[in-house]
């Protein structure tokens, strides 16, 4: 009440600014991740659904459908190797429903697993090819055996 936190302020600002200045940039390389890794993932698992717009979607980040494979084995799979997603949405994290976000982008919740990929500041296509060392032997492991 009285004192402003000028620190923060002065932060904020700075912060805004370094944003703004990288931001095309940094759009540039996480779409060209993005298309890095969709090429990558259709060959492991050509089956794959994308979960919404490939055009109306910030390019930092995937949600995929895994045909027949359970999404908490998978993000748990995943979390073993040091790979850490998300399955849903961020907005329902911690509930046992499928996302709202999710069902208002028609996902198949019910014969895909959903897992929301996300890439970072740090992230490198290196990093990517660690995730397609390990995903294929995921996948063929947390495949659900067909019903005749």
């Amino acid at each position: 009440a009285g004192t402003e936190n000028l620190s923060s302020i002065l932060s904020l600002g700075r912060a805004a600014q370094l944003i703004c200045r990288d931001m095309d940039r940094e759009n540039s390389r996480f779409k060209s991740l993005q298309q890095y890794f969709l090429e990558r993932i259709k060959s492991i698992e050509p089956n794959i659904v994308i979960n919404g717009s490939l055009e109306q979607r910030v390019p930092s980040n995937l949600n995929l459908g895994f045909p027949a494979v359970d999404s908490g084995a998978l993000l748990l799979s995943l979390n073993e190797i040091g790979v850490f997603v998300s399955s849903g949405s961020a907005c329902s994290a911690g509930s046992k429903e499928s996302s709202h976000v999710l069902k208002a982008l028609n996902a198949d919740t019910e014969h895909y697993g959903s897992i929301r990929f996300s890439f970072g500041l740090k992230t490198t296509k290196d990093d990517l090819d660690y995730l397609f060392h390990y995903l294929p032997k995921i996948l063929t492991a947390l495949k659900e055996p067909k019903e005749n």
